[in-house]
Order: structure tokens, then C-alpha cells, then sequence
């Protein structure tokens, strides 16, 4: 197949008129000798079937009267059938009453015949056999069989083989000569056309033109072809013109590009000098983001410290108060009184109007004093704890200070726990309800320091939009979970006052906030703390008055 694609026009002409006319040729030939044969066929039986007809008619008296050799003198008649192979008559039993054979023929008709339809069969070993049964007043008292060969149509088939063949190849010649005289009319235009075409690519001579010879859709293409060249030739000179154009245009532009390229390579010096800049300013504010969050704990921590000690306070003030009334001055007022009567106690007591007072005067003072001595045994205790809880609360603080960037293994929770401690007194002197879902997590390895500088930020934020929410049943919840085999998340959930939708992408941007009396820093410096320890933070708030989640994400190993 790609031969022929590849053949020239002239070729690929010859061969499709010879082909075709071939394949026209084949199939009229085929035809013709497929009639011819059926009709011959159909010939033979016709003519058969009528002999046969004509050996029962005379076979009649024979089967009547039952006499074979009568029968057998009618069939001698065949003989002059130089077709017929051989020839029974059967009884009206189906018997073969006479038959007539050949020499190279014998016995190949059965010697009984039931069951026989009348009519002509074209049997497999290449004979005809006929059928046709003897009537006698429309009674049935026989069957004629005749067999005859196929030997004068397959070779009359044969004849007319050879005769198609020999036709089919003269018509091809013939086609094949035709084919070739006349396919010069339009391959030697388009042979010539290509050739044109050729040299004109070769020597890019747009100005040779192709002579018109005919009329025909050759010469269209002849005059297209030719109006193609002009517009070529004309572009071409167009070309040229925009070439030399385009040419001093370049060396215009490369002179303004030479002097662009020492203007910008002054301006990225200067570039490199503002980034060198900028990378300074960038690591100054990330220092100064993390003095903020470590001033937010410590502003926490002092927030805490301060509404403890103010309860120390109000607890010594007591322990003051109680000290100053107990009675000491009474009781010892009471002692000097019974020293000055020691000799003449008994009469002082039973005839003095003051000693008579002074039992139930000094059983009063025991009951006071008793009980002002449980009130500040109280007040001790919980002055006490107070100064426990500073202890614990700067104890915290001091865990954390200067561990920015070591890695460590730890408990998560404890983190959380430490973070919710440093909040504690104020969530609790505003009834803010702390709910704690941890999941039980192995040791990871991260960096305690900056984990706790997010947590208490986050912690606190989420305190003071409950405070500001005015809720009665004011509530925090924090969620510690793991979200797949190295990845942690801790959720910082509350019921505050939200954040609305144009506000979530701005909340970590640095200096935002909506509080009054806030600064900017902390949500900011504890995204920047989450990239540092290749996590996220992330904000979702359904909107004002529906609280809102803040969630650390942290790829940190953990430790089995």
C-alpha cells in the first residue's frame, strides 16, 4: 500500500482504469456463464422430465397387464439419450419392475423406490436424477426414475470459463492501452505542474508562471497557481522591505536594550540592597513578634500573680482585722483584775458586782476568741494556697523561660494543662467553664517553649471573647487529637462573641486586632511560631455571637 502511494500519477492512473474495467470485466464474465450454466440446467431438466413423462405414458399398458419386457422394450429407447445413465420403472409397491443400464452404469438405481417425490434432484457424485410418477386415470400405479450425467454442462460450464478468461484478458490489454493513451490528458498537466512547483522551491523564483493548455479543472488550477506566484512574488517583496525595516529596528532596540540593561543592572543592585534591608527588618519584627509572645505570657503570668495576691491581700487584711478585735486587750483587762484580788478572790467574786460578771465575762471571751481563731485558721489556709498558686503560676513561667528552640520529648497535655494554669485565676473569677477532650497521645518531640507561647495566646484570646460575649454560661473547650500516623492538632474552642466572615483572613496579619486595649502581636507571632515548626494555624467562625475555633496543626514525630 505505500508503494502505491508513493507511485507517480501517471502509474497510479494506468493502474486504476486497468483495475476497474478488470473488476466491471470480472464481474459481467461471472455473470454471464453463471446464466448460462442455469439456463443449460434448467434445459436438461425440462427436456428430462418431459422424456420421462413420455416413458411413463408408454409404460402404462405394460404395468397394467404386468409385462416387464414391455416395459423394458419402451426404455430401450434411451439409448439414443447418450446423457441417460440409467432408467427404472417401479410398481405402484415401489418394486422396480424394468430398468435400463449402460455398460458403465450398472446398478445404480436401487432395486426399490418408496416414498418417491416426483420431481429433479442434482445429486453429490455429479448426476441428475428424475422422477416422475405414472398416473392412470389419475390413479398412481408406477414411478419412472432416470439418471443422467452432468457431463455435457460442466463441460459446456468449461468452454465458457475459457472463453471469459480469454476475454477478461484481451479487455484488460485493450483497458491497459486505453488507460495509457488517455491518462497523459491529465497526469503530463500535473507532472508538469509539480515540476514547476519544484524549481520554484528550489531557486525561490516566484516570477516563472505555469502555461494554461486547457479549459478544463487543470487549467483552474494552472490560473490559481499562477495567481498564487503573484501574491507570493508581491509578499515577498513585502518581506523584504519589513526585513530590512525590522533589521535596523533591531539595532535601534538593542542600542535602547544595552542602555535599559545598565539602568537595571544599577536597579537590582539596588534591589539586593533594599532585600538585604527588608531580611533585616524581617528578622527585627520576628524578634520583636516573639518579645510580644513572651511578654504575652509574662503579661499572663503578672495578670495571674496580681489577682492572686490581691486575694493575699484581702486575706492578711483579715487575718488583721480578726487579730485587732479578738479580744486580747478584754482578756488581759480580766487578768489584771483577778491578779489585783488573788488574796480575797472568793469574796471578789461571790460580793464584788465586777468579780460577780467576770465567769460569765471570761466564758463569752473563750467563745469569741474560739471562734475568731477558726475564721483566721480559714484565712490562713487559703492565704496559703494563694501563695502556693503564685508559687506554681511563676514556677510555670521560670519551665519555659530561655527554651525557645530546643527540641524535646514531652506530653502534649501538659502543655495545654500548663497553658489553661497560666489563665486559670481569671477564668476562674469569671466563671468561664474549662472542658477538656484529650486524647491519649504518646511523647512528641517539639519545641516546648514556642507550643506553650501559641497555647496561652490562644487560650487567652479565647477567655476574653467569653468575657466580652457577657455569656452566663461562659465555656472553653480544648480539643487535643491526632489526624493521622505524624500529624497532632490541638482545637481551641469557645462560645465568645465570633468573628465575622471578612474578618477571618485578617485576624493573623500583624497589628489587627479588635480589641481596644490589644496590640496586634499575639495571633500574629503565634502563626509565624506555627510555620517555624513547619505547622499551621487556622481560624473558623461562623460569625458574630457563634464563637469561634482556632486549631494548631503540628507535624511532629511521635514517640512510642
Amino acid at each position: 500500500m505505500k508503494q502505491l502511494r508513493d507511485s507517480s500519477i501517471r502509474t497510479k492512473l494506468n493502474l486504476f482504469g486497468t483495475v476497474t474495467a478488470g473488476i466491471a470485466l470480472c464481474l459481467a464474465c461471472v455473470t454471464f456463464v453463471i446464466s448460462d450454466v442455469s439456463a443449460a440446467k434448467a434445459a436438461m431438466v425440462k427436456h428430462l422430465i418431459t422424456l420421462a413423462d413420455i416413458l411413463g405414458s408408454n409404460c402404462i399398458a405394460a404395468l397394467t397387464f404386468d409385462d416387464s419386457n414391455a416395459a423394458k422394450d419402451v426404455l430401450a429407447s434411451l439409448q439414443f439419450e447418450p446423457t441417460i445413465l440409467a432408467a427404472s420403472v417401479y410398481d405402484h409397491k415401489g418394486q422396480q419392475f424394468s430398468s435400463y443400464e449402460t455398460s458403465t452404469s450398472a446398478s445404480i438405481l436401487p432395486q426399490s423406490e418408496t416414498d418417491a417425490k416426483e420431481g429433479s434432484v442434482f445429486e453429490s457424485d455429479g448426476t441428475l436424477k428424475i422422477i416422475v410418477i405414472i398416473r392412470d386415470n389419475n390413479a398412481e400405479i408406477g414411478v419412472v426414475v432416470l439418471k443422467a450425467s452432468m457431463a455435457p454442462i460442466n463441460a459446456r460450464f468449461r468452454q465458457q470459463i475459457l472463453t471469459a478468461v480469454a476475454v477478461l484478458i484481451v479487455s484488460i490489454v485493450l483497458s491497459f492501452l486505453f488507460s495509457s493513451f488517455l491518462q497523459k490528458f491529465v497526469s503530463v498537466p500535473i507532472m508538469n505542474l509539480a515540476q514547476t512547483a519544484e524549481q520554484i522551491s528550489q531557486n525561490r523564483d516566484f516570477s516563472i508562471r505555469v502555461e494554461k493548455v486547457a479549459d478544463d479543472e487543470i487549467g483552474s488550477l494552472y490560473t490559481a497557481f499562477n495567481r498564487m506566484l503573484e501574491r507570493i512574488e508581491v509578499g515577498e517583496a513585502d518581506l523584504k522591505r519589513s526585513y530590512d525595516e525590522l533589521e535596523l529596528r533591531v539595532q535601534r532596540r538593542t542600542q535602547q536594550l544595552s542602555e535599559a540593561n545598565d539602568i537595571l543592572s544599577h536597579e537590582v543592585a539596588e534591589r539586593k540592597r533594599a532585600e538585604a534591608e527588608l531580611r533585616e527588618l524581617q528578622s527585627q519584627h520576628l524578634d520583636a513578634a516573639r518579645r510580644a509572645g513572651m511578654a504575652e505570657i509574662a503579661t499572663s503570668v503578672l495578670h495571674n500573680v496580681g489577682n492572686v495576691l490581691n486575694s493575699v491581700n484581702i486575706s492578711a487584711s483579715m487575718i488583721r482585722d480578726k487579730l485587732k478585735k479578738s479580744g486580747t486587750a478584754d482578756f488581759r483587762a480580766a487578768t489584771e483584775l483577778l491578779s489585783q484580788h488573788l488574796d480575797d478572790l472568793g469574796a471578789f467574786v461571790s460580793t464584788d458586782s465586777r468579780g460577780k460578771h467576770l465567769a460569765k465575762f471570761l466564758i463569752q471571751l473563750c467563745q469569741k476568741m474560739t471562734s475568731d481563731e477558726l475564721q483566721i485558721v480559714e484565712e490562713t489556709k487559703s492565704l496559703s494556697n494563694s501563695i502556693d498558686h503564685i508559687k506554681g503560676i511563676v514556677s510555670v513561667q521560670q519551665s519555659y523561660a530561655g527554651s525557645g528552640g530546643f527540641i524535646e520529648e514531652l506530653p502534649l497535655s501538659s502543655l495545654v494543662e500548663d497553658a489553661i494554669r497560666i489563665n486559670s485565676q481569671s477564668l476562674n473569677r469569671h466563671n468561664i467553664e474549662v472542658i477538656r477532650e484529650f486524647e491519649d497521645l504518646p511523647l512528641i518531640c517539639t519545641d516546648k517553649q514556642k507550643v506553650l507561647q501559641i497555647l496561652v495566646n490562644l487560650v487567652s484570646n479565647a477567655k476574653n471573647a467569653v468575657i466580652e460575649a457577657n455569656h452566663s454560661n461562659g465555656q472553653m473547650k480544648v480539643r487535643v487529637l491526632r489526624t493521622n500516623a505524624d500529624h497532632v492538632r490541638i482545637e481551641v474552642i469557645d462560645n465568645g462573641v465570633g468573628i465575622p466572615s471578612e474578618n477571618l483572613t485578617r485576624v493573623f496579619s500583624h497589628g489587627f486586632t479588635t480589641r481596644k486595649d490589644g496590640h496586634g502581636f499575639g495571633l500574629h507571632s503565634a502563626a509565624n511560631l506555627a510555620r517555624e515548626m513547619n505547622g499551621t494555624l487556622t481560624v473558623h467562625s461562623e460569625g458574630l455571637g457563634k464563637g469561634a475555633t482556632f486549631a494548631l496543626e503540628l507535624m511532629s514525630e511521635l514517640k512510642q
